[in-house]
């Protein structure tokens, strides 16, 4: 029978008790410590089923261990009350009895006083909220992540597009310039010739075929009509607006890409403000309720309940006589197994706990955690995509061509008029080297405002698109600051 140590103790100490005297009382006296050692060691055997059988989510053990501890007190009060009731034991079998029943009462007395069931039930509480968080923290990083992942794809969204835009700005800007300014030319340069080919038949019909030697009256006649005819050729002035209203529309495009991009450079910022004041506060938060929580649960605590449980059961069985104290270590001994059973599940959530969040909500950040949460490689790769496209180069060579494009514009519509007078008079040449002089000006004063602002217009865009400031416009630092 387990439990037996003090049984045999109480049996021998009985045997050498007051021999001589009625052996009909000495015999009841066995009776009863046999029969008690039973109630005695099921009482102590339900003690440890109680601890046993208690599971996460188990309450109320405290009680029930006192409950069982007292209902072993009456047991014991009254079956040795029975045993010798109405019966007249002699002085030494009074005094074995006597003190048989107070340090048995003091044996349970004290068992059913120990902290050993509530830091048991504070165990497996530690166990049941470690496993409930480790459920919701799973449940919550997952959601986190989904919505980040989400937020984010919206935000990559913006720079793929700012990508597409740039690609077509690197194709576009060159087309754009041709159509603005090197076919408009050509097409100017035609005009002016079919204007030129009318003045040199104008003079040629005022000075006859003579050409040179023609006479002086024909001379004066014919300067006179060419001075009225060079008087800005009415042929100049529709090129000239076609010109200024597609250097417009090349404004009008690059007014397009500058838009474009501040439009996809704002949504990625307002997306990233949402990313910062929803999802990543909220991780933020939740990191701070995870550290709250840690300060009182924690493994360290966790032993702190599992060794106060014991030292609380051996304090117990230090303070019992003779074989009690080794009755009570063998109940020790049990229960010590039952709560390093439940230590081992501790430990091992513990170490799922830290294996799955730690760097996450606990610790400090990893590296991993930060780039899972802010992606900032993958928006530097985009990024630096976008800037490989090369879109200020693109618009450098734009500016220095544009730049000369009022000159080039007026020199090649001119040079039409400068070979109509190779074979005049003169006084004719010179007359029409001043209209083209002049006919050059007007040309450059009627283009130079719309190019100058054309000028101005890219060299802003090329302000705009300098990698650095592209760099800087998409950088993940902010969140990557806010979450260190």
């Amino acid at each position: 029978m387990a439990y037996d140590r003090r049984i045999s103790e109480l049996q021998a100490a009985l045997s050498t008790t007051a021999t001589g005297t009625d052996e009909r009382l000495r015999g009841l006296l066995v009776k009863c410590i046999t029969a008690y050692a039973g109630m005695r060691s099921t009482a102590l055997d339900d003690l440890a089923s109680i601890v046993g059988n208690a599971a996460v989510g188990t309450t109320g053990l405290p009680v029930r261990w006192k409950e069982r501890v007292d209902r072993a007190r009456a047991d014991l009060d009254r079956h040795f009350g029975d045993a010798v009731k109405d019966l007249m034991l002699p002085a030494p079998l009074q005094a074995f009895w006597a003190a048989t029943v107070r340090f048995e009462r003091s044996f349970f007395e004290r068992l059913a006083s120990v902290k050993t069931p509530q830091l048991v039930e504070e165990l497996l509480k530690h166990q049941g909220v470690l496993s409930k968080t480790i459920v919701d923290l799973q449940t919550n990083w997952n959601d986190l992540l989904s919505a980040d992942k989400s937020l984010e794809g919206e935000q990559l969204k913006q720079v793929q597009e700012l990508d597409r835009l740039m690609q077509q700005l690197v194709n576009e800007v060159e087309a754009q310039y041709r159509a603005a300014v090197a076919e408009s030319i050509v097409k100017f340069q035609e005009k002016m010739a079919q204007a030129a080919e009318k003045a040199k038949a104008g003079v040629k019909a005022k000075l006859g075929e003579k050409g040179a030697a023609a006479a002086e009256t024909a001379v004066k006649i014919a300067l006179a009509w060419l001075k009225e005819q060079l008087n800005i050729p009415q042929e100049a002035e529709l090129p000239i607006e076609e010109q200024k209203q597609k250097v417009q529309a090349y404004v009008d495009r690059m007014t397009y890409f500058s838009c474009t991009y501040r439009e996809r450079a704002a949504q990625y910022r307002n997306l990233m403000s949402i990313e910062k004041g929803g999802i990543l506060t909220m991780f933020k938060n939740t990191r701070a309720q995870v550290a709250e929580y840690l300060k009182n649960n924690n493994l360290v605590t966790a032993q702190i309940w599992r060794d106060e449980a014991k030292r609380h059961l051996t304090d117990w069985a230090g303070g019992g006589v003779g074989g009690q104290c080794e009755d009570a270590a063998e109940l020790d001994k049990k229960i010590f197994e039952l709560i390093d059973r439940n230590w081992k599940v501790t430990e091992e959530m513990d170490k799922q706990f830290q294996g799955k969040f730690s760097g996450i909500f606990t610790a400090p950040l990893t590296s991993d955690t930060l780039e899972t949460l802010t992606e900032g490689f993958m928006f530097r790769k985009a990024i630096d995509d976008v800037n490989a496209r090369g879109a200020p180069a693109k618009l450098d060579e734009a500016q220095k061509k544009l730049a000369g494009a009022v000159q080039e514009t007026a020199d090649k519509a001119g040079k039409p008029l400068e070979a109509m007078d190779t074979d005049w008079p003169a006084e004719l040449k010179e007359a029409a080297k001043l209209k083209n002089a002049e006919f050059r000006r007007y040309v450059q004063e009627k283009l130079k405002s719309q190019v100058d602002m054309a000028l101005n217009f890219l060299g802003e865009l090329r302000i705009l698109l300098d990698p650095p400031k592209v760099r800087a416009e998409f950088s993940r630092e902010e969140l990557e600051g806010f979450l260190r």
